[in-house]
């Protein structure tokens, strides 16, 4: 009797727990917030400023009046006073802003445009003073002093810009051909063998010492051209023309145009 009363009890207390149960509402786990993201991170220029705005102002106005002198048809005269003007906006641009990269350039490049490449070369060296690490300034400045056939300064500038970028097959090559205008033979060699074949190599270096009329020393770079490359006609038509009767037209043009140079002779 007390085991059944006691099993009668104990069902009624679970029936009404369960009951209460039913009838609340189970708590619920609370929902996750979403993990924050992170901002993208915006990267903004910086902000031009009046005095870098009226710089590239005096910059484009020079530009247009380069443009204006190289029209076709305009008078030697009025060129070179248009050429003037565009100095004189390039140095208000620098007065403006004393570190406006293009300005220097652009007034290196009109000093040449007038013939006045001391003052040209001037302005470049202002300029690298300023940008040290500026690769096309650097090979604007070799290429005025190749203007001018200093040589190994031409040598100096392409190397800075080198350190910029290693890897330029155009810098290196036109290094290569510095050096060989400048005796600097071995070193010329192995510039030209980062950007062409041996042969070829050897080729170009014996055409620039033909152009300096070096031809003892370019009759060694050549045969060394048709020893590595038996078949490579342009050395050997143009090492025929040295030692022998003149080529044939089409060894001749073989000899003299293979590969054009990049530099100012």
């Amino acid at each position: 009797m007390v085991s059944r009363m006691t099993f009668v009890l104990v069902l009624g207390i679970t029936w009404t727990g369960f009951g209460c149960v039913q009838n609340q509402t189970l708590p619920t786990a609370p929902t996750p917030k979403p993990k924050s993201q992170p901002e993208p991170v915006v990267v903004r220029a910086k902000p031009r400023t009046k005095r870098s705005l009226q710089a590239v102002t005096f910059v484009a106005g020079g530009e247009m009046l380069e443009h204006d002198a190289e029209e076709k048809g305009v008078d030697p005269s009025r060129q070179m006073n248009l050429y003037d003007e565009a100095r004189q906006a390039y140095q208000q641009a620098l007065r403006i802003d004393p570190k406006h990269l293009p300005a220097y350039t652009a007034l290196a490049r009109v000093y040449m445009k007038m013939n006045h490449y001391d003052k040209a070369l001037e302005t470049y060296n202002q300029a690298a003073e300023k940008f040290p690490r500026e690769f096309s300034l650097w090979v604007e400045m070799g290429m005025c002093y190749c203007r001018t056939k200093q040589w190994d300064l031409a040598v100096l500038s392409f190397k800075k810009a080198l350190e910029s970028d290693p890897e330029n097959r155009q810098v290196t090559q036109t290094l290569g051909f510095c050096l060989a205008r400048a005796g600097r033979i071995q070193e010329s060699l192995e510039a030209l063998q980062q950007v062409m074949p041996p042969a070829q190599a050897h080729y170009q270096i014996g055409r620039m010492l033909h152009h300096v009329q070096r031809d003892d020393l370019c009759r060694e770079e050549l045969r060394q051209a048709v020893q590595l490359d038996p078949e490579f006609v342009p050395a050997q038509a143009l090492l025929a023309s040295l030692d022998g009767p003149p080529p044939s037209a089409n060894a001749s043009n073989a000899a003299n145009g293979h590969v054009q140079i990049q530099i100012e002779k």
